[in-house]
């Protein structure tokens, strides 16, 4: 694959963060779930901050306990977190 400077500001995850978040507030949906999330350090300090700030709050599935969670064939057989946001005007715990 070619590599370009412009490719690589494209698919930084800065980038690909703030389409994602941008994306869902758009859509503005009273529940969010996001599968295929690389970390619980990806959750904690880009994604759940993000969704703050947009009126949400959330919670992560197999946080630092991942053994449940299906882990994906190639890659090093990866194993990726599901999180789940929710307005917090709508839902109250």
């Amino acid at each position: 694959s070619i590599t370009t400077p412009l490719s690589s500001r494209i698919f930084s995850w800065e980038t690909r963060l703030e389409w994602i978040i941008q994306t869902i507030s758009d859509a503005d949906a009273d529940v969010v779930c996001l599968q295929e999330v690389e970390s619980y350090e990806s959750y904690a300090s880009d994604l759940l901050p993000a969704m703050q700030g947009h009126g949400y709050d959330g919670t992560v599935q197999g946080q630092y306990d991942v053994r449940e969670i299906k882990r994906r064939a190639g890659k090093n057989e990866r194993r990726h977190l599901v999180a789940t946001f929710w307005k917090r005007k709508r839902f109250s715990p």
